[in-house]
């Protein structure tokens, strides 16, 4: 799989798009020698950090994905094809009760990496993996799991608690909005409870927030 050589944050403070990680790698992805393992709607593989998923229900239907596409991955029971299937996204397979992972902007040139462009998307990073990017080439940077349209998220913050949010209506400005996590941004946080089987270990009092709201006790989780 490919060694991570760089990496930046594209910020996107011009635009109301969410933040993205983007990465220089020796060679691109391949999923050919990834095992997929099927859960609810969802196809997900990951290997040395790198995650690679689909969504379809396995049977022989294209469902229209991919321009109809099909795709031949392996799984323990042997070849799998794919007719038809869809990106999906990683909040989705975090919900399901994957490993967790987020998305990354992938590019195996170093001139393109600098420009900030011919990005490839459809790729994650597993969150170890992606502590690993951070400690190494972003160290101003943590990795906050917050609750995003009902679906458990990583998303990137800086250390002292800025990140920022996304707008409240497809078309409002979002450029050099920034805010601290707190518990008035409800969906950037995890109302976490003992039946939540993401609860991450060893995060010491001085690496997460506790506050109330409506209530309920609300974490912030910072995870690096």
């Amino acid at each position: 799989m490919p060694k991570i050589l760089d990496a930046k944050m594209q910020w996107n403070n011009e635009w109301a798009n969410s933040p993205c990680l983007e990465v220089l790698v020796d060679k691109m992805p391949d999923s050919d020698d990834m095992v997929y393992k099927f859960k609810k709607g969802l196809w997900f593989a990951h290997k040395d950090g790198w995650v690679s998923f689909y969504a379809h229900n396995g049977n022989n239907e294209n469902h229209g994905g991919f321009g109809g596409r099909s795709f031949d991955i392996k799984t323990k029971d042997g070849k799998k094809t794919l007719h038809g299937p869809w990106s999906s996204r990683s909040s989705a397979c975090n919900s399901a009760g994957f490993p967790l992972s987020m998305e990354v902007h992938v590019i195996d040139d170093r001139e393109g990496f600098n420009r900030g462009f011919t990005f490839t998307a459809g790729w994650s990073l597993s969150l170890p993996a992606l502590k690993k990017v951070l400690k190494k080439f972003l160290p101003d940077c943590t990795v906050l799991l917050v609750m995003d349209y009902g679906e458990p998220t990583l998303q990137i913050a800086l250390k002292d608690g800025r990140f920022k949010p996304k707008p409240k209506t497809n078309c409002s400005p979002n450029k050099n909005r920034w805010v601290v996590a707190s518990e008035k941004d409800v969906k950037y946080v995890m109302d976490w409870n003992k039946s939540e089987k993401m609860v991450l270990k060893n995060i010491g009092n001085d690496q997460k927030e506790i506050v109330k709201f409506d209530q309920k006790e609300i974490v912030i989780k910072k995870l690096l």
